[in-house]
């Protein structure tokens, strides 16, 4: 049984996350320039990308494991695009906002936390995948440029906060 198939459908054991556990690698994956990917036909090239893109689909294919009690749960509202959260964590000091005495967080905020593995989403008791987040979070409201700029200063360490006008 793989790792993926034991943690697709249950709860974890800590013997199982010890026998489970991965080695990573502790080198950075290489970046790769603009240079790298403009099409120049060698060979050398090809096989280059061909390397560049197994490590990246091996980063991401990584099963994501995370203790149950760290992660903060929220509801998917698909009337309002919104996600409900039942217990604030850190984070809320500077993400989400509070109307009708709930909790709620922007599509790109909860993206922003599920990638993050600190926040998982149900929709009706199933709890979404990250493409599934995806999937609800971006699209008429928050379109997939928003997000990677709201991410990327996210990461650089600002404070993001959507404009209201008056």
């Amino acid at each position: 049984m793989s790792f993926y198939d034991l943690c697709k459908d249950s709860v974890l054991s800590a013997k199982d996350l010890f026998k489970y556990r991965v080695k990573r690698d502790s080198t950075i994956p290489s970046k790769g320039g603009q240079k790298d990917f403009e099409p120049n036909g060698s060979w050398l090239q090809a096989k280059s990308l061909e390397a560049f893109m197994q490590e990246r689909l091996a980063i991401l294919s990584e099963p994501r494991v995370e203790k149950l009690k760290s992660l903060v749960q929220g509801e998917w509202d698909s009337s309002k695009c919104l996600v409900n959260i039942s217990k604030p964590g850190k984070f809320w000091a500077h993400m989400g906002f509070t109307d009708e005495k709930r909790n709620w967080l922007f599509p790109e905020e909860a993206l922003f936390l599920i990638e993050a593995n600190a926040l998982e989403v149900y929709h009706d008791g199933v709890p979404f995948s990250v493409q599934e987040a995806y999937s609800k979070c971006l699209g008429s409201d928050v379109s997939v440029e928003e997000y990677q700029v709201y991410s990327y200063l996210q990461r650089l360490g600002y404070v993001v906060i959507r404009h209201e006008e008056k």
